[in-house]
């Protein structure tokens, strides 16, 4: 079987991922993922899990380690409606590590709302609410775009420890809302 190489470039021409593939583990690859999402969506958890497995299999073949941390995220969310909430756990973290090991941040934000829902399924609030908090900060930081904000420095005539105070208190106040 041939070898495809595969290039990914930004539009500034840097390459951001080059990859030797072989276009039948790329078709049996996605055929199931989609089979696993057909499963999914008929309440077929057992059969969903089993396609993923199998596109696990295939993504480690690969060494596509993005595909690897998706992989067992949709394993962890098909354990997590079956109810097997402290299963889902297992594979979300695994998700976790590596997708903060290749710096895909959106995979880790993902996984930290997971595994708080996972947590929260096993009425252990303490953990969800340690996710539920890392979730937003990440969120946040992610979806932060400096050029959406407008504002223009006002003089209030306060001292500095006094405006800090003023912005304390509004904070506090907007985070109660």
């Amino acid at each position: 079987v041939e070898v495809v190489p595969v290039v990914l470039e930004q539009p500034d021409g840097r390459r951001v991922l080059q990859l030797e593939w072989n276009p039948v583990h790329i078709v049996a690859l996605r055929r199931f993922e989609h089979g696993g999402e057909v499963f999914a969506i008929k309440g077929e958890y057992d059969r969903s899990i089993d396609y993923y497995f199998q596109s696990l299999k295939i993504s480690e073949e690969l060494e596509d380690q993005r595909g690897i941390s998706e992989t067992l995220s949709l394993i962890g969310e098909n354990l997590m409606e079956k109810g097997s909430f402290t299963e889902s756990v297992d594979y979300f973290e695994e998700s976790l590590k590596i997708s903060s090991d290749i710096g895909a941040r959106l995979e880790v934000m993902r996984n930290y709302e997971r595994l708080a829902m996972a947590y929260a399924g096993q009425l252990m609030f303490d953990s969800a609410s340690k996710y539920i908090y890392l979730h937003g900060v990440l969120k946040d930081s992610i979806m932060f775009n400096p050029d959406t904000v407008a504002a223009k420095i006002v003089k209030t005539g306060k001292t500095v420890e006094e405006q800090q105070i003023y912005n304390l208190r509004l904070a506090l106040i907007f985070s109660g809302i």
